[in-house]
């Protein structure tokens, strides 16, 4: 942290330090009946105002998340995506289920290693990169499946007897991999989708979703701050291991290099260092 304003009383000058980054209004019925993170005129920063790629950022005191000295301080820059993990994972029972995680970026490959330390049985990942269903086995996942050469729908249900999974994590926003999630969801499991579609797709509400009586949810952001607690627990405990979806650590003055890397898919996670 660079510099506090006046009347600033949680953090000072040089603590190390993360940050929510929607900033809520306040004043709306959701922020006024316990549901913040889904603020009517949520700002995001980044998109509606200067983001941590800016020279400097400026954060209301609320949204600053001083880091515990326990925890790595180049984490600090994983929690915000780390929260998303985090939310979608504990929205519904995870101890003892069986999982399904369709899309294994930084964020799908966070929510294995959340669900692991949480306690899931058993977990399946379904990614097509190479690298990250690499890494998806050293976060946790107990299957890996890549849904371009492996049956996905019939590999599961086998390993299920039949029966499907109980929950299904869906981060990539593919509407394939989506229609795939509610196939090998077991009748009465859970499905929360993170993942955002970039058009609008056909989905059989019937067999999918009423037959099946399936729970539904659309996760947005993270719970302020209810997810910041958890996250900081799960760290602070050692419960969970980021360092496997870091797959890159370089300087600031490297950024260009950092966003060809992220573009090729070269890269999960990125950390930047000052130089």
């Amino acid at each position: 942290m660079a510099a506090v304003g006046k009347g600033v009383s949680t953090v000072r000058e040089g603590d190390v330090v993360s940050a929510e980054m929607h900033v809520a209004c306040g004043k709306c019925l959701q922020c006024r009946t316990g549901q913040v993170h889904i603020c009517q005129h949520v700002r995001i920063l980044g998109v509606d105002a200067d983001g941590a790629f800016a020279g400097y950022t400026l954060i209301p005191e609320t949204n600053i998340w001083k880091l515990p000295a326990n925890i790595p301080h180049d984490y600090a820059s994983l929690l915000d995506p780390l929260g998303n993990a985090v939310h979608t994972v504990l929205a519904g029972p995870i101890a003892a289920t069986t999982v399904a995680v369709t899309g294994c970026g930084a964020i799908g490959l966070f929510s294995i290693a959340v669900a692991r330390a949480c306690g899931a049985a058993r977990i399946f990942a379904i990614e097509v990169n190479a690298q990250r269903r690499a890494v998806a086995t050293a976060m946790g996942a107990d299957v890996v499946l890549d849904p371009r050469t492996d049956n996905v729908e019939q590999r599961i249900l086998d390993a299920t007897s039949g029966t499907g999974v109980d929950v299904v994590l869906e981060m990539s926003g593919i509407p394939e991999a989506i229609r795939s999630g509610f196939a090998v969801l077991r009748t009465g499991g859970r499905v929360s989708l993170l993942g955002i579609p970039s058009r609008p797709f056909e989905l059989n509400f019937a067999r999918d979703i009423i037959f099946k009586g399936a729970i539904v949810q659309g996760i947005n952001g993270r719970k302020m701050f209810e997810t910041w607690f958890q996250m900081e627990a799960l760290l602070a405990t050692g419960r969970i291991n980021l360092e496997p979806a870091i797959t890159h650590r370089l300087k600031l003055s490297e950024f260009p290099k950092a966003m060809e890397l992220l573009q090729s898919g070269e890269a999960i996670k990125v950390v930047m260092r000052p130089d």
